[in-house]
């Protein structure tokens, strides 16, 4: 019952966090989406950037509202979320950074789906 409790407190707190997270990511596209209109440069690099930023953050609220409700993740909807985040490591980082940071998404990935499984095993 105490585990469940503490899992409830940690995942509320996250959602806080990528609340105010996907807050600040919606401020700061919206002003470069305004910027040319007071003058400012276009920057398509940025918008997207930024917009990854916001995608991060939903996927993050996806993942939250799942296991909130207890619901194990399947690998078709694993694969997407997998592939999203390797598309922001290229996006975000310098070459040898983002080949590591993608190699640690995929492991972190396996890792999880994998212990994912082996609970689920447990329960039955």
């Amino acid at each position: 019952m105490e585990k469940k409790k503490s899992k409830k407190n940690i995942l509320h707190f996250i959602d806080i966090v990528t609340n105010l997270y996907l807050f600040l990511s919606l401020i700061i596209f919206c002003v470069y989406l305004i910027m040319p209109l007071f003058g400012g440069i276009f920057s398509a690099k940025a918008l997207v950037i930024y917009a990854s930023w916001i995608g991060i953050a939903l996927a993050i609220k996806y993942l939250i509202n799942k296991f909130k409700n207890d619901i194990k993740l399947k690998w078709y909807e694993i694969l997407p979320l997998t592939l999203y985040a390797i598309f922001c490591m290229f996006l975000w980082f310098p070459l040898p950074f983002n080949i590591l940071f993608s190699i640690l998404v995929v492991i972190g990935n396996i890792i999880g789906y994998r212990a994912q499984i082996k609970s689920i095993v447990k329960e039955k």
